[in-house]
């Protein structure tokens, strides 16, 4: 009896050693798993956080129905024929009148030299060197004028090209001839007045009968110069009009 109490005792004393062991181990095993737990936390609040990514928005879009199918018809319709495009009117040519060409007046053709003299008016004129007609002796004034007629340079330029006719110089009046300043062959007219303008007195007043024919070479197709006209003497060329 005495060895049941006791180890009973003994029993009753070892009881609240084991729970308090118990409680112990307890702690102790909540105290290990907090560091662990706290260890992994501070390593993952160490790592870098990823960026959030956008939620993505979905929208759901509902496909329409499609179309009944259309019957073929029984017939094709036949086919209209297109309007034919409407006809141009064609223009009108007008042709153009008939090109006719100007109608000039004719005019006559203006001669180069003054009248000519024929031959038969030239019948029983003066010639150089003819007696008292042509003022002979010292007053052969038609001699005089011929010869200077013919060192003059500017005369014979004048009536080159008359071509052996027998041009009327001076009639009363001198003779006006197309192309020239004033009347008369221009270059003739001057050396005639200048020759008979320094001639003598006498010679100049000496009366003249007719034509005097005065010849611009000793060939026989020279051109010559018609002075006179009736009664007349040399100085009427110095006032004349």
């Amino acid at each position: 009896m005495r060895q049941m109490r006791s180890l009973s005792s003994l029993a009753d004393d070892n009881r609240p050693l084991s729970r308090k062991g118990r409680i112990r181990g307890v702690l102790m095993a909540v105290t290990a798993h907090g560091a662990i737990i706290a260890g992994l936390w501070a390593v993952h609040s160490s790592l870098p956080v990823p960026p959030e990514t956008p939620d993505m928005v979905v929208t759901l879009v509902q496909n329409p129905s499609p179309p009944p199918p259309v019957a073929p018809d029984p017939k094709p319709a036949d086919p209209k024929p297109a309007a034919a495009a409407p006809k141009r009117k064609a223009k009108k040519v007008v042709k153009p009148p008939p090109e006719v060409k100007p109608v000039y007046a004719r005019q006559a053709p203006v001669p180069k030299w003054g009248p000519e003299v024929s031959e038969l008016d030239l019948f029983g004129a003066t010639k150089v060197g003819n007696g008292s007609g042509a003022g002979g002796g010292v007053c052969d004034m038609a001699r005089m004028v011929q010869a200077a007629l013919r060192k003059d340079h500017l005369v014979l330029n004048a009536v080159t090209g008359a071509g052996g006719r027998s041009l009327k110089v001076w009639n009363g009046d001198w003779v006006r001839t197309p192309g020239q300043d004033g009347k008369g062959i221009a270059a003739v007219r001057e050396a005639i007045l200048w020759e008979v303008g320094f001639a003598p007195a006498a010679c100049k007043n000496q009366l003249m009968q007719g034509l005097v024919l005065i010849s611009m070479g000793d060939g026989p197709g020279s051109t010559r110069l018609v002075i006179g006209s009736g009664t007349w003497r040399w100085s009427d060329l110095l006032h004349a009009r």
